[in-house]
Parts: structure tokens; C-alpha cells; sequence
């Protein structure tokens, strides 16, 4: 077989046709005792690559405990509110909820009216009725009348809607039965657009072999029996899914393309183009809160504002007379009403009034759902919602057990058994203990009051437990509780507590004269920098820097056209920073420090570094990537010099192989001359 150029495949070896050595094996063999290094490199990838499963394993449970730990530093999260609503009748009027704000207490409340939104229809039907003396297929009917036959008390009428008017349809029903009445009666707009059939008898109408829809397309299959028989619904209405200028409108319009304004929203309409559906759909979909709809049944327009309360729906015809044709532009509006309840919190009912079903500021934290009108009265209870608390500290309990449990296991060090992962890690070691000391300190800045998680019930162990006892976190539910009801604040504190300071620093040469107040928009320990740089009016643009200490990003922010002497409350939230009377370029620093930690505080600046994009764990990971990528490229570097030493070796066997071929040759020709002599 003849290989192409290039070919990498692997020459053909017969082992040992000459010599009789099983030179294959042999050659294995010295191969195998050369693969010492290559092992041992692969068996340091495969741990670096456990060690850096495990680091990721880590950053990620570090990180659903630092996300669960900064919800408690708002003091409002364990501060929850409970709303509950006894109905005074058989149903309740109202739904209540609580925010953290509302103040535990009782009230009762009656609703005397429901909010509702404006509305104005069309006073008129909108579009032309039915054109008795047109063909069928032109006489503008809802439903398109289809040939065949129908069936009126039991005779036969043919009807052809290319060749049929209504008028000549009608006189052949009457010619068909002497005695039934037909003709047209007017609908609610006073428009003759329903089709009535009378008798002295009861009128039967339709059979099973009929083959066209005339009784259906008139809607008197659906009309209530007895001895007249009338439409249920207009025959003629508005053309909807037409263009405009199809439409059948009753008033045409004035212009081909034209626009109006709806709550001062204009609106654009093209009668060759647009149809009443799609303009209708153009004002629902546009800011002007309004919903446009239509009602086929009457063949009306209707526009009904999205919000309720009593304010009028402005319309304005701009170019054309769009509004007008379709009867809303100057019809009489029907105002949305206010809602209108009492509240009584035990100094007597007070009447209030909102524009909407849904009151949020008749007490604070409370927000109402008038749900239907009523002469009863409803109880609310606003209570501390203590179960979602409890709840909320079960949580936290078990996500940090179980982070610091892993960080156990795979820092473990065993004579016994297998060592953790990260056995020799005393960094990732350390952070067991640094988790269970801020969990166990007191909180920072707080001189009074609840100062630790123990005084919430929370600790691991009573003093004096039994050594291997007291490594998990555990929660006193009954004390926590307790704790809850007595001193919410304190509770929240010990979680949430924070307060940032800033300072001035000395030595500055930059704009600044002197800074009050506490900065707010930090919770990290770190340096401001602020560069004045002078315009030529005598004004100047300064910036902000913030740097935390951890080496986190920091953020900035800009001011321009400071004037000299002012007073800026917006480059560092929280903070009043006043210029100098005179202005000079150049830099000065503020010192930001958090002397006030609780919980919450303690646990985001040890964990935000260890956790966070590009943080400690991922540069660690990142590291071990690079290791683990460096170590396999040696690994494939010391399986090439293998390849070759194999290479080398079948080449010098081969050539064994044939050497000892051509003596077998030659020792062969010897014995032969010998023979013959």
C-alpha cells in the first residue's frame, strides 16, 4: 500500500520474523519505563484540576451566603408587616398589605364607592345601514350572504347574492307564503337594519338541506321564536377590517390621510391605507391611556381611559374629521367616578376620596384594594410578621452551615482517610474560623442595646457544651422570636447596623474648604480623590474618585461650573462639600471609614473580596488554569519524544531484523558451495 505525502500513518513492523525476539513488546517496554514523568505530570493536572473545582465550589457557596446576608442589612427585611382583613359581611371590600413602615395597629374601613374610568361612545351608529335596494354582495351586510337555498315555515326560497337585492329576496318570501309579513324595522340608531318576518302562527325558520346562510347572515336563526321573528343584531354595520375609505361610515371623512390628538397625543391615520381597526388599535397602543374599541352589536366607537378617577378623555381633530365621523368628538362623556371609603382607627370615621381603587397613602405602609362597594365594615390588623422573620434567619442559619461544613471537608487533614481537596489550603482553612468569629462578634459602634446574634438566640452551643457539639450555627427559634416581639430595632441592628464617616484630609490644595455629613452611597472603607480643574469664567469642573481599600472598582462622578464659595450635596451622596471662596486647581482627599458594622456589613466587606468578578477565588481559579494549561502542553511535549523514541527503536530493530536477514542469505549460499565441492 502507497501513502500520500504527509502521511502520519504509523509504519508497518513485523517483530521478530528473523531474530525470533518479540521486539514489539521489548520495545513497549522501554517505553513504559521512560513514561515515569509523563504520569506523575498528569497525575498533578488531574489534582490541580480538584483543586480547582474546589475553588470554584467555594466562590460559589461564599457567594449565595454573601447574597442572602445583604438582604438583613435592610433594616426593614426582618422588620416585615402582616395585613389581615376580617370581613364585616360575607365577603370582604378590601385587600390589605403592610410594608416595614406601617405601625402595628387596627382599623376599620367602608367602602362607599368604587373608581371607575371616563368613557364616551359614538351617540349614533357609526357606519351606514343595510342598502335594501343594492345586490347582496354590495349591500354593506355584516356577514356575506352566500346562494342556495333557505327554508321559511317549511317552503323552499332561492337567494343569489350576484344577481339579488334584500328588497327582491323580501318579495319573493312573500310570494312564496301568502299571509307572512317581511320588512325591515330600524335598529337602536333608528337606521332600517333588522330584517323581521311575521305570521299568524309561529314563524319556522331553516331545514337541514338548506345550502345557503341568508337566515344566519340576518341573524334570525338566533332570534327568540314566536310569531315574528326579528334580527338579533344589525345587518349593516361599519366595514372594520376595510380601509377608511371603504369603511361605510354614516359622516365620511374629509380628507384621504388626516390626525387628531387624544390626551394630547397626536395620532396619524392614512383612509387608503388604514382600516377603523387598525386606527382604533393605534390609539390603545400610544401614551395616551386610552383603550379604543369597538361594539359591533351597536356599531359604536368607545374610548375608555385606563386609569380611573374623574378626568375627561381631551380629543382634538387636527387635520380631517376622523373623530367626528366615528361620533366620540364631541359626544358627551360619562366621568369615571372617585373612590370614595371611611376609615376609622378608633377616633371616628373619616371620609377620603382617591382616583383610584388602590390606596396607598390613607395610612403609612398600608396600602388598600377596594374591592366592591358595601354597607358593611371590614376589620384590618397590621401586625409584625414575625413567621416571615424566622423564616428569613432559618435561612441564613442553613446557608451558612452548609458553607462552612464544605469548607470543612475540603480543608479536612486525615492519617486515616482521605484529606480534603484543598487539605493544604490554609488560606481557604482560615476562612472557617474568620466566618464563625464575625457571626460571633459584637456589632461595631453600638454602645447600648442588643450588640450579638447570641441576644437574638443564635450562637453555636451553650457555654461548657460538649466538645464537636457546637460547630454548626443554631437558631433558639423561642428566643429569636421573643426578641422579635420585644425590641424589633435592636434586632435589626445587630443584623443591619451601618454608618460610613467621612473626612477631610489635611494638606489639600484642590477647591474644597471643609465637608459634612455621613457619605451614603458607600459601604466600604476608602479614599476619595477630587481634582479641581479651573475654567476660564472662574468656575470649575470637579471630579470625584472613590477607591475602596479591598481594590474593588470605585466609581466616579463629575461636576461642572462649580461655582467659588457654593455648596454641592450631589458629587458624594450623603455629603456637604463647600468650595473655597477662591478657587484653586488641584487634588484633595477624603477619608472614608464604617466605624458602625453589624452583621450584614461585617460578612459583605470580608466576603465581597473573596467572591467578587475578578476577585481573590477567581484570580485563585484563574491561576490554577493557567498551571493546569502549562502542565499539558509539558505533557504533550513528553508524549511527542516518546513518539519519536518508538520511532527510533522500530528503526533500529528493523535494521537488526535485516542485517540478520542478509547473513541468513549469505550463510545460506556459503552452505550451498560448500555441498557442491
Amino acid at each position: 500500500m502507497v501513502t500520500g505525502a504527509g502521511s502520519t500513518r504509523s509504519p508497518i513492523v513485523f517483530s521478530g520474523l528473523v531474530s525470533g525476539l518479540d521486539t514489539k513488546t521489548m520495545i513497549q517496554q522501554l517505553l513504559d519505563a521512560k513514561k515515569g514523568p509523563v504520569t506523575i505530570m498528569q497525575a498533578k493536572v488531574a489534582m490541580r484540576l480538584q483543586e480547582q473545582n474546589a475553588l470554584k465550589d467555594v466562590n460559589g457557596r461564599l457567594g449565595n451566603l454573601l447574597s442572602i446576608v445583604k438582604r438583613f442589612a435592610d433594616d426593614s427585611y426582618t422588620q416585615g408587616k402582616t395585613a389581615t382583613v376580617t370581613p364585616g359581611g360575607t365577603a370582604a371590600t378590601v385587600s390589605a398589605s403592610a410594608s416595614s413602615a406601617a405601625a402595628a395597629t387596627s382599623f376599620k374601613i367602608t367602602v362607599n364607592q368604587l373608581a371607575d374610568a371616563t368613557r364616551v361612545s359614538s351617540p349614533a351608529a357609526v357606519g351606514k345601514g343595510i342598502v335594501a335596494a343594492d345586490l347582496l354582495k354590495n349591500a354593506n351586510l355584516s356577514t356575506a350572504v352566500t346562494a342556495g337555498t333557505f327554508t321559511v315555515n317549511g317552503v323552499q326560497v332561492s337567494v343569489d347574492p350576484a344577481a339579488d337585492t334584500l328588497d327582491t329576496v323580501m318579495q319573493r318570501i312573500r310570494d312564496a307564503l301568502p299571509g307572512v309579513t317581511v320588512s325591515l324595522a330600524n335598529d337602536s340608531s333608528g337606521r332600517p337594519n333588522l330584517l323581521q318576518i311575521g305570521g299568524a302562527a309561529p314563524v319556522a325558520l331553516g331545514a337541514g338541506g338548506d345550502t345557503s346562510n341568508f337566515l344566519s347572515a340576518m341573524k334570525l336563526l338566533s332570534s327568540p321564536p314566536g310569531a315574528t321573528r326579528t334580527s338579533t343584531g344589525n345587518l349593516g354595520v361599519t366595514q372594520t377590517g376595510t380601509v377608511l375609505a371603504d369603511a361605510k361610515l354614516v359622516t365620511d371623512l374629509t380628507t384621504a390621510t388626516g390626525s387628531f390628538k387624544v390626551n394630547g397625543v397626536d395620532i396619524a391615520y392614512d383612509s387608503t391605507k388604514d382600516s377603523l381597526s387598525t386606527v382604533l388599535t393605534r390609539i390603545t397602543n400610544s401614551t395616551a391611556g386610552v383603550t379604543a374599541g369597538y361594539d359591533a352589536i351597536n356599531d359604536k366607537v368607545t374610548l375608555a381611559s385606563k386609569t380611573t378617577g374623574s378626568v375627561s378623555i381631551a380629543l382634538q381633530d387636527l387635520t380631517g374629521n376622523f373623530l367626528a365621523a366615528i361620533g366620540v368628538g364631541a359626544a358627551a362623556q360619562t366621568l369615571g367616578k372617585n373612590a370614595q371609603y371611611q376609615i376609622d382607627t378608633g377616633s371616628g370615621n373619616v371620609t377620603q376620596y382617591s382616583t383610584t381603587n388602590t390606596v396607598a397613602d390613607a395610612l403609612p405602609g398600608v396600602t388598600l384594594t377596594l374591592l366592591k362597594e358595601g354597607v358593611t365594615t371590614d376589620t384590618v390588623n397590621i401586625g409584625q410578621d414575625i413567621d416571615g422573620a424566622v423564616g428569613k434567619m432559618k435561612e441564613l442559619v442553613s446557608q451558612f452551615n452548609s458553607t462552612v461544613e464544605f469548607l470543612r471537608t475540603t480543608t479536612a487533614v486525615s492519617v486515616k482517610a482521605l484529606s480534603g481537596t484543598l487539605s493544604s489550603d490554609n488560606t481557604i482553612r482560615q476562612m472557617d474560623s474568620a466566618l464563625r468569629r464575625i457571626m460571633t462578634d459584637k456589632t461595631d459602634g453600638i454602645t447600648s442595646g442588643k450588640r450579638t446574634l447570641a441576644e437574638l438566640g443564635l450562637s453555636f452551643g451553650a457555654i461548657g457544651s460538649k466538645p464537636g457539639t457546637t460547630r454548626s450555627l443554631a437558631l433558639d427559634e423561642t428566643k429569636f422570636r421573643a426578641a422579635l416581639q420585644s425590641d424589633p430595632a435592636g434586632v435589626a441592628s445587630v443584623l443591619g447596623a451601618f454608618r460610613a464617616t467621612a473626612a477631610l484630609n489635611v494638606g489639600g490644595v484642590g477647591g474644597v474648604q471643609e465637608i459634612t455629613g455621613d457619605p451614603t452611597g458607600q459601604r466600604k472603607p476608602g479614599m476619595y480623590t477630587l481634582n479641581t480643574v479651573l475654567n476660564g469664567d472662574g468656575t470649575a469642573d470637579i471630579t470625584a474618585v472613590f477607591a475602596p481599600t479591598d481594590g474593588s472598582a470605585g466609581v466616579s462622578a463629575t461636576v461642572a461650573g462649580v461655582a467659588a464659595g457654593s455648596i454641592n450635596t450631589s458629587l458624594i451622596p450623603g455629603v456637604k462639600l463647600t468650595f473655597k471662596a477662591a478657587l484653586t486647581a488641584g487634588t484633595d482627599t477624603i477619608s472614608v471609614a464604617t466605624p458602625t458594622r453589624g452583621i450584614a456589613a461585617k460578612m459583605e466587606q470580608y466576603l465581597d473580596p473573596l467572591t467578587r468578578t475578578g476577585g481573590i477565588l477567581q484570580q485563585r481559579q484563574d491561576s490554577a488554569g493557567t498551571e493546569i494549561t502549562g502542565m499539558n502542553k509539558q505533557v504533550a511535549r513528553m508524549n511527542d519524544r516518546l513518539g519519536s523514541e518508538r520511532q527510533r527503536l522500530q528503526d533500529r530493530f528493523g535494521r537488526m531484523e535485516a542485517a540478520l536477514a542478509r547473513l541468513n542469505t549469505q550463510r545460506s549460499a556459503l552452505a550451498s558451495l560448500s555441498y557442491l565441492n
